[in-house]
């Protein structure tokens, strides 16, 4: 960093106090000046405080914009699918986290399951046929050690 002579142009950073070039503000077409009232070190380190403080919200955000992006699903059924996360697998039965089960060829969206579950059926390639042959090859084995 380059020390501010009479002749460059400065300024005082609300956050730490020292007065500093302009080229350490971002720039902040708000402001009567056109910069932001923080230097750029001041200013990163209030954003992660922030974000720190934030974060569940963050997650929430960018899980929905996800969710929309990706099955092209309207905002208000994201918000929906995301606050289902926590609950019963259609599968399994079983409560837990959930996860999005979409189908691979037409990309709709057809519930929540567990993980476990959701990777069976991509394992199975989503082909009932298989699944009942490993419904038999259960069935005939059942019980046996």
């Amino acid at each position: 960093m380059e020390l501010a002579t009479l002749d460059t142009p400065t300024k005082v950073c609300r956050s730490c106090g020292i007065d500093k070039q302009l080229s350490e503000f971002s720039k902040e077409k708000k402001k009567k000046d056109g910069l932001k009232i923080y230097c750029k070190p001041c200013e990163r380190a209030r954003f992660k405080l922030w974000r720190e403080a934030n974060i569940e919200e963050i997650l929430l955000k960018d899980r929905i914009k996800h969710y929309i992006r990706k099955y092209g699903l309207s905002k208000e059924k994201a918000l929906e699918l995301v606050q289902d996360r926590n609950g019963t697998c259609e599968i399994c039965q079983d409560h837990k986290p959930l996860v999005v089960d979409h189908h691979h060829e037409t990309g709709a969206v057809r519930g929540m399951i567990c993980s476990a579950c959701n990777s069976m059926l991509g394992y199975s390639r989503e082909n009932p046929d298989f699944l009942m042959s490993c419904i038999k090859y259960l069935e005939k084995y059942h019980g046996s050690r």
